[in-house]
């Protein structure tokens, strides 16, 4: 696999920052200006430009940079430059079918993208943007199907980012209930492939949350619980679980084990704001009188 710019793999991240974004690989040279003001970065490259005017590089940065400040017109017409100096290169319609992306126009975006993927099928920027585009234009087995090709392309020792994975069950979930196994499965996959991974694991428990099955979320729970040194959180969120399956006496004894184990934590851990906040929040799961039935 050709290799382009993209970030390595890490452990864990927050659901919030699995939102792919068309900036998830800057160019090199535009990070150079990175501590700078964007009107300035623009300002530079033009006056780079007015003394190399056949510089395509150069081209595709101004190009980024507009796009980056929302400035359309003038970042499509430094990628059609790229393309009158330099026919057929993929990163300028990378750049047009990211400009019309964030523009919210999905059917040109998808144009410019499918003719990127068709010119280099292997460069992993331009399908996980056309999977972006088939997610936002309301396509989501479109955009799994794009995810999940990402995800072949990567061949040991490389492995892709969490987030792929993460992205493709989304995309199954957003197909319909009947995908849901399928989402599951990619999130599995990705933790065999990579390892726990937390945001995925999590999101595998969520899936089986919203669908009612109650038992398979705890299941999953109970292994993050088993690898985890700090259980207080994952502790309520097992009382949540067992309450919303109807277990309440289970649900209860989930709620004391939290408290128990806040109050097992050295003083300067057990007083900070978030365990405070976090006690708050367990205290307030108590049960009324007529919910206290033994519920398995």
């Amino acid at each position: 696999m050709k290799k382009h710019c993209y970030p390595s793999a890490y452990n864990a991240l927050l659901p919030v920052l699995l939102v792919l974004s068309s900036l998830v690989c800057a160019f090199n040279s535009v990070s150079l200006f990175a501590h700078s003001d964007i009107p300035e970065q623009i300002a530079q490259v033009t006056r780079e430009i007015e003394a190399d005017p056949h510089n395509v590089d150069l081209y595709l940065q101004r190009g980024e940079l507009y796009r980056m400040e929302q400035h359309w017109r003038a970042a499509l017409a430094d990628f059609d430059e790229v393309q009158q100096l330099d026919p057929g290169n993929v990163q300028a319609e990378l750049g047009r079918g990211n400009t019309w992306l964030d523009r919210g126009d999905y059917p040109r975006a998808l144009e410019s993208l499918n003719r990127a993927v068709s010119m280099e099928p292997g460069y992993v920027r331009a399908r996980l943007a056309r999977a972006k585009a088939w997610q936002l234009s309301g396509e989501p087995l479109a955009a799994a199907s794009e995810y999940a090709r990402v995800i072949e392309l990567f061949v040991e020792p490389d492995d892709p980012l969490p987030e792929y994975y993460y992205e493709r069950a989304r995309a199954l979930r957003d197909a319909g209930p009947e995908h849901i196994d399928a989402a599951l499965q990619t999130l599995d996959d990705g933790c065999t492939r990579l390892g726990n991974i937390r945001v995925l694991m999590d999101y595998a428990i969520e899936l089986e949350r919203n669908r009612g099955n109650h038992v398979a979320a705890l299941r999953r729970l109970d292994r993050i619980i088993d690898q985890s040194t700090r259980k207080e959180s994952l502790l309520l969120l097992r009382g949540d679980i067992l309450r919303d399956g109807g277990m309440n006496s289970q649900a209860e004894q989930a709620y004391a084990a939290a408290l128990a184990a806040i109050d097992a934590l050295p003083t300067r851990h057990r007083n900070s704001r978030m365990m405070i906040d976090l006690r708050k929040e367990i205290e307030s799961r108590t049960l009324l009188p007529d919910q206290t039935g033994t519920g398995g």
